[in-house]
């Protein structure tokens, strides 16, 4: 079964008070984080910190990821191999940043089996690829499907701006007399879209207002509504937040169940079609009952 990311929290390896409540967080995901969120000096600092983090802590729940500094910058190497050497069994994913071509993915993905092989590693270590540069969108597709060990697509909102340009006085809807719709509408349906046609997640971006949880919800119901299948946070308060608006609506789930099981009886009792409440249930119909269905199942305590 896929696995639950309706939320994705991202922490400092540099701050080991951030990392242990991290870890006791309702989030679905933790990602350590080596690479924004650390100064150029302070690189092989993280890297110990992130392995303290993952073999030390007591970890409630949440999947254990790390996020390596960029392929090409001269510190990615550096950090799969310590963190597979020294806590590979205890890692879950590698986030790879600034991904334009799958070039960059299929250098990280045979280094790590390299690593994995030498550390006796039996399970893989998964893939999420972050969408955060226009040069992406050329390839997405091909970015989406480059890799078995990819996990998820996820979007990097403020570096994409920087890249395309955008006003970031328009962004979260707010400024209206600026832009009237969202602008980053085009990327969020292109990675939904290019990750559905590869069978993988997708995880929108961060939204920088710690101060503004309507906001953060609002961003939550939007990309949702576009079918992705969670969302970055920066505060634990943000997860708890995610988890909710990414949970299928209780009503939706039984009305899903209810369609199902209707199908079901059709099919047994060799009758043509299946109906339930007066609708005709189609196989697109069916399909997302079936989505929704299997995400109640997973988000279930």
């Amino acid at each position: 079964m896929p696995r639950l990311r309706r939320s994705e929290l991202v922490t400092p390896a540099t701050s080991e008070k951030m990392l242990k409540k991290a870890a006791q967080s309702p989030a679905d995901i933790v990602i350590i984080d080596l690479e924004d969120a650390v100064t150029p000096d302070r690189k092989a600092e993280a890297r110990q910190g992130a392995i303290a983090a993952l073999t030390g802590l007591e970890w409630a729940g949440p999947a254990r990821a790390v996020r390596i500094n960029a392929p090409g910058q001269g510190q990615s190497l550096a950090d799969l191999a310590a963190l597979v050497q020294a806590a590979g069994s205890h890692l879950d994913l590698v986030v790879i940043p600034k991904v334009t071509s799958p070039r960059q993915v299929w250098w990280v993905a045979t280094t790590l089996a390299e690593l994995e092989h030498q550390a006796g590693l039996s399970r893989p270590i998964g893939i999420e690829v972050v969408i955060e540069d226009v040069a992406s969108m050329a390839e997405l597709p091909a970015i989406a499907r480059c890799s078995r060990r990819i996990e998820a697509l996820s979007f990097g909102p403020g570096d994409f701006s920087a890249s395309q340009g955008v006003d970031l006085r328009a962004a979260g809807n707010e400024r209206r007399d600026l832009y009237p719709g969202d602008v980053w509408h085009y990327v969020r349906s292109a990675m939904v879209i290019a990750a559905r046609s590869a069978g993988i997640a997708a995880v929108d971006g961060a939204y920088a207002g710690l101060a503004d949880p309507d906001g953060y919800r609002r961003e939550c119901i939007m990309s949702r509504t576009l079918g992705f299948d969670g969302k970055v946070a920066v505060h634990p308060s943000q997860a708890d937040i995610a988890n909710e608006e990414y949970a299928p609506d209780p009503n939706q789930v039984a009305e899903a169940r209810n369609m199902i099981a209707a199908h079901e009886e059709a099919a047994r009792s060799g009758a043509g079609a299946a109906a339930h409440d007066g609708k005709l249930i189609d196989a697109a119909t069916l399909r997302s009952a079936q989505r929704i269905a299997e995400q109640a199942e997973r988000s279930a305590p």
